[in-house]
């Protein structure tokens, strides 16, 4: 009886310490994007202290939904194609509401490769 309590409990244990893991990786991986995509969009235009706050957090708040409605999900399927675009556009306007004119012109290959429409 004792065994298999004991044996039960750490069962327990290690089940929630795997979703920690998997809770950090997913953190860890949408980090790594967000430096990534911050290097890229730096190589294209300069940023202000204000600027990159934002777009950083612009970058963080679509890979956030992204994690949740795109990413390992059928493309081809209407409902996920909707939120992907929603996302899309919402990133879309955010970057043009914190970044000039010129700034979004400068960026236009960066649109271009993510597939973003302007």
């Amino acid at each position: 009886m004792k065994t298999s309590f004991l044996s039960a409990a750490l069962l327990f244990v290690g089940l929630l310490g795997a979703q920690y893991s998997s809770a950090q990786t997913t953190s860890d991986i949408i980090q790594e994007t967000v430096k990534s995509e911050m290097q890229t969009i730096q190589e294209y235009v300069k940023l202000d202290v204000r600027q990159k706050t934002l777009v950083e957090r612009h970058i963080m708040a679509r890979e956030k939904d992204y994690s949740y409605a795109v990413y390992g999900k059928n493309l081809e399927k209407p409902d996920v194609e909707k939120a992907k675009n929603k996302i899309d556009s919402s990133f879309v306007n955010s970057m043009k509401n914190t970044l000039s004119g010129q700034q979004i012109s400068d960026l236009k290959p960066y649109f271009a490769a993510k597939q973003l429409k302007l």
